[in-house]
């Protein structure tokens, strides 16, 4: 054990064993050799660090715990009806006995165990059965260490502990396949909109599938299910995701009628998502930009003598900053377009407005 640098003071190191003294040794904090205790059986320790500030003042550094009889679990395997564990062991240690203690529900019938050097195998596993696996080695001369407990089951079928979203009438479709070989008690069914908790109940009816009617806007849902079986088995599915309105357009349908003097917009909304307004951006020939904010799907830009084209583009903003754009359009007054053709890129005079939305 390798110990930091510490201020120039003495330090003692205790050792303890199930809380008892059971080893000093005092040093200078400047000495930097490794801390070494010889043992000869694989019992734990803790070593406690105290700085010796006088013959009366003590400070606590800290400790740590040492296991040389740790059981190390490095893999847990389920196929067919058998479970295997990997683990490791200090090859210090003198082994007594190994095992695994499994415990179940009363009425279903233990596993048989057969040990290898690095591995346990547990056949057969019941269906719809948790059993909480826990591996317990004792050495020589008296001592012993356990595992951290495991949860083990068999899985389900490929297609089973499956959860499917639909969009249907407006309203979202959840339908599931819980596990075929186990009697389902309920299904609590976890949806979250927009990354936030939205709605959470049972469902106990017949068919597995429910429906929940849907707000028209733009929103994102992800479906959980918790599937609670007799015999207090109980799983989680697969986190699924839909979004509410990914169909319809993301830019907005941008028309124009040209006049003499004027070129009257007109677009169309974006779906399901809610603007909180529309702006329209613009720039003429001469560099006089164009900037309006409007509530509806109209608005008309006025055209200055001499313009040979304006250039508009149109954003719907959301009460969070969200924006859908339309594509640019291009008006000619002297030749009289009023194709609402696209202007292209060679032709294109940015504003700084139309650059920041059109990059936004």
């Amino acid at each position: 054990l390798d110990i930091p640098p510490i201020a120039n003071t003495d330090i003692a190191l205790i050792w303890l064993h199930k809380g008892l003294y059971h080893h000093m040794e005092t040093r200078s904090s400047s000495d930097s050799r490794p801390v070494e205790l010889t043992i000869t059986s694989c019992i734990d320790y803790q070593l406690n660090v105290v700085r010796l500030l006088s013959p009366i003042a003590r400070e606590f550094m800290g400790s740590v715990d040492i296991q040389p009889g740790k059981i190390e679990i490095s893999k847990v395997l389920t196929f067919g009806n058998q479970a295997h564990i990997q683990y490791k062991l200090n090859q210090f240690c003198q082994m007594k006995h190994f095992h695994a203690q499994v415990n179940h529900l009363p009425g279903v019938p233990t596993p048989q165990q057969s040990i290898s050097n690095d591995r346990i195998q547990l056949s057969p596993l019941s269906s719809c059965v948790n059993y909480d696996v826990q591996l317990i080695a004792y050495y020589v001369p008296e001592s012993y260490s356990v595992s951290r407990v495991m949860r083990i089951a068999l899985p389900a079928a490929h297609d089973e502990n499956k959860v499917h979203l639909s969009i249907e009438d407006e309203n979202l479709l959840i339908e599931w396949k819980a596990r075929a070989a186990c009697q389902l008690k309920k299904s609590v069914i976890n949806v979250l909109r927009n990354n936030e908790p939205w709605k959470q109940f049972d469902h106990t009816g017949a068919g597995p599938s429910d429906r929940i009617p849907l707000e028209k806007q733009y929103s994102t849902y992800a479906v959980s299910i918790k599937f609670i079986y007799a015999n207090d088995f109980s799983e989680m599915s697969e986190i699924v995701s839909i979004v509410y309105g990914s169909q319809t357009t993301n830019s907005l349908n941008l028309t124009f009628d040209l006049h003499p003097n004027r070129m009257d917009l007109l677009w169309t909304g974006p779906g399901l998502y809610q603007p909180l307004f529309y702006r329209v951006d613009g720039v003429y020939d001469n560099g006089n930009e164009i900037t309006k904010v409007v509530t509806g799907h109209r608005c008309t830009i006025p055209l200055e003598p001499g313009v040979e084209y304006a250039n508009v583009i149109v954003a719907a903003v959301d009460a969070n900053g969200e924006r859908k754009i339309s594509s640019h359009r291009t008006a000619w007054p002297k030749r009289g377009d009023s194709n609402s053709s696209l202007f292209t890129r060679s032709h294109l005079v940015y504003s700084h407005a139309i650059r920041e939305l059109f990059h936004a």
